[in-house]
């Protein structure tokens, strides 16, 4: 199984708690990730090596970046 969805901060923490015969990989999805999905956070995931480290902060180890929420910037999705 490779989980996949909307958060990958989720999807990360199941494949963590399940076997390498369960779930062997998870999707990271580049352009969606790299662009502007991520954009509101610190510390986004980002893959090293081909790896992801799974946060040992709470709440999926989400920060939020006050900085860039205050922005008053448009930002418009497009397709990938």
């Amino acid at each position: 199984m490779i989980p996949h969805g909307n958060s990958i901060h989720a999807v990360m923490h199941v494949v963590a708690s399940q076997s390498p015969e369960v779930c062997l990989l998870v999707e990271y999805l580049i352009g969606k990730m790299d662009g502007t999905y991520y954009q509101f956070e610190k510390n986004a995931p980002r893959p090293v090596n081909g790896k992801l480290t799974l946060p040992d902060r709470p709440g999926f180890g989400i920060e939020l970046n006050s900085s860039k929420i205050n922005q008053k910037e448009i930002i418009t999705w497009r397709d990938l």
